[in-house]
């Protein structure tokens, strides 16, 4: 008897606060890099265009300029511009610091205040698991991701995701969120340009990734838990040699160049010839029409890039199809690293142009349990995913990002409830366990104390009131067959 009310008790107890726990919804973000719009209509990606006719999805995004790796996989993973999250480039010159850097600590570090969503989800009490995602290398405030892959070509693109999954199952530390970095087709296409029949063989290869990322969340039975965003961080384009434009035969060697084509930052060597130098490239720009020429406060607003800090004073931008001196040795190092020959009429892939231009655009759908079927939206910013991820992950948005949050409601099926709503719903579910299982013993003490009055000659043993097996009389004759079990339920196909 004693053995069976503490099983009631357990049953009650445990499995309302089992429930509760599962409450936290597994967020998975995919970014394929330089991943553009045009690549799903080339004929190799048939399992991912049907996955994405099932999900929500939209034409395209509109991501920050410059259309460059680290400054917008750093604003889709802090929802504000490249000028507040100090990430201007794929490297840049630092006023303030007084040097220069590529990727480093300091280059992720502008604004202490501003935090990754990683580190936010750990900050909430989650585990976040970061596979090569620039910037998820280095702590913040002491704070990294629970699961880290540094950057690593060596390991192929279905071991990330076992990988991966080992982190969401892990029994002492699973992850709620992932953050999975895949680098091409941008490696690849920078050095044969994103037209070449090279890239179409790695659209179809990570066709084959995105299911097989589909077919784990099936066989792991997580599909009543897990939502997957995949989306790129900018598109690519091509240009040829023969278009490049080398500044040094306008400024000779009186500046330093930080970044790289079609953006390239200028830096007088001598502060007081500044004016004289921009007068040079004006003069020049105005006459080639292939590149324009900005004065920090001479940037377009939209591009949200006014940092004194970490870009200009003097900003080069090339138009689509050109880019800058620095392609030279670019083409050197892509001649020796994919052992390809060099010459002027060789496409090579460039982004890094004026986020307007639509094969800049990166690409954005996703499914999941919270995640609306059948649907397509509106073109988006991708700094108005952190309200999408904050969302999904019970996480009150930080007041500093400069998305907006009506631009993601069309995407969640319902409004994924905050944590602390979830910790309500657990305190509930605790008390209304409690009162079910007081009501419980009470009822069971009542019924022994009032067993004496039942005659004993009916039983086998004093202990067997709750086996009806054990009772004499028509009981025992009942057909074996006609007794129902629970485990029928859990069999149904």
């Amino acid at each position: 008897m004693t053995n069976v009310l503490r099983q009631l008790v357990l049953f009650c107890i445990i499995i309302p606060v089992f429930k509760a726990l599962n409450l936290n919804e597994i967020l998975i973000i995919v970014s394929y890099d330089a991943f553009r719009n045009e690549y799903f209509d080339r004929g190799v990606t048939n399992f991912t265009n049907q996955l994405r006719s099932n999900s929500t999805r939209s034409k395209y995004m509109l991501n920050i300029f410059p259309t460059k790796t680290f400054p917008n996989h750093h604003s889709i993973a802090t929802g504000v511009y490249a000028e507040e999250h100090g990430v201007t480039g794929n490297g840049f010159y630092d006023f303030e610091l007084k040097q220069s850097y590529n990727y480093s600590y300091e280059m992720f570090h502008f604004r202490s205040e501003i935090k990754p969503i990683w580190i936010l989800n750990e900050l909430y009490n989650g585990n976040s698991g970061c596979m090569m995602w620039p910037g998820s290398d280095y702590l913040y405030d002491g704070i990294g991701c629970t699961h880290k892959r540094h950057y690593n070509l060596s390991e192929n693109f279905h071991e990330r995701v076992d990988e991966m999954f080992e982190w969401i199952l892990d029994k002492k530390n699973p992850a709620n969120l992932v953050m999975f970095y895949i680098e091409d087709p941008d490696n690849h296409a920078h050095a044969f340009g994103p037209e070449s029949p090279k890239i179409t063989e790695l659209v179809a290869k990570l066709d084959k990734t995105t299911e097989y990322i589909h077919k784990k969340i099936m066989f792991h039975s997580l599909e009543e838990r897990i939502n997957v965003i995949h989306l790129s961080d900018h598109g690519m384009d091509s240009m040829q040699l023969k278009n490049v434009i080398d500044l040094t035969k306008i400024v000779g060697n009186s500046v330093d160049f930080y970044g790289s084509s079609p953006v390239l930052q200028i830096v007088p060597k001598i502060e007081n010839e500044l004016d004289k130098i921009y007068e040079k490239l004006l003069n020049v720009s105005n006459i080639m029409k292939t590149f324009k020429v900005f004065l920090n406060n001479e940037l377009p607003e939209r591009w949200h890039f006014s940092n004194k800090y970490r870009v200009g004073p003097i900003t080069v931008v090339a138009e689509l199809k050109y880019g800058f001196q620095d392609m030279y040795e670019s083409a050197k190092w892509y001649e020796k690293a994919y052992n390809i020959t060099v010459n002027e009429n060789n496409n090579y892939g460039v982004h890094g142009y004026d986020n307007a231009i639509e094969s800049m655009h990166p690409v954005f759908f996703a499914y999941g349990h919270l995640i609306k079927e059948f649907n397509e939206i509106e073109p988006f910013n991708s700094i108005d995913l952190m309200y999408l991820f904050c969302e999904i992950l019970g996480i009150s948005p930080p007041n500093y990002l400069q998305g907006n949050r009506e631009h993601i409601k069309g995407i969640l099926k319902t409004s994924e409830m905050s944590k602390t709503s979830r910790w309500i719903v657990l305190t509930v579910s605790i008390i209304i366990s409690t009162i079910l299982v007081s009501i419980a013993m009470l009822t069971i003490n009542y019924w022994r104390r009032n067993r004496a009055n039942v005659p004993t000659y009916l039983y086998e043993h004093e202990d067997t009131i709750l086996d009806d097996t054990k009772l004499h009389g028509s009981i025992n004759s009942t057909p074996q067959s006609t007794l129902a079990t629970s485990s029928t339920l859990f069999n149904v196909a």
